[in-house]
């Protein structure tokens, strides 16, 4: 399912992407616990399965890498990630990211599901609205 292809310059861009998003992303993103992420890692794959019933996508890893950066960057606007030491706003992270894919010859819907659902889960999963209206998607104990 998270299959990502051949190794290509595409794939290499793909594993960078992978890495950051684990990385730095997740730490910021799920500071509670493990138990977070690994929900919120089940809840994307079962978006995604959905998603593509209705659809032609087979592999999810640009999809599932492009939710986890976008839940990031709706959850940290204003921070700043250093590229080159150029500082690069993260709100700007995930667009830039599937432009790039786009234009080396990925499709765009795999990138735009990916964007929505991480658009969608990183807004009901902020820290602002879960003190405001709850949690809507609590972490099962069982997790």
């Amino acid at each position: 399912m998270l299959y990502l292809g051949r190794i290509s310059p595409l794939f290499i861009l793909h594993m960078l992407l992978t890495y950051l998003a684990f990385s730095k992303a997740a730490p910021r993103v799920w500071k509670n616990s493990k138990a977070d992420f690994a929900w919120i890692f089940i809840v994307i794959m079962i978006m995604l399965t959905v998603f593509s019933t209705f659809s032609s996508m087979y592999f999810f890893a640009n999809a599932f890498v492009m939710a986890v950066l976008t839940m990031w960057a709706v959850q940290a606007p204003t921070e700043q990630l250093f590229v080159f030491s150029l500082g690069l706003p993260l709100l700007y992270l995930p667009l830039i990211t599937a432009t790039v894919m786009v234009l080396m010859g990925s499709s765009l819907k795999n990138y735009m599901i990916g964007f929505l659902i991480g658009l969608l889960l990183g807004v009901i999963k902020s820290p602002n609205y879960i003190d405001k209206h709850g949690d809507l998607l609590p972490t099962p104990a069982f997790i």
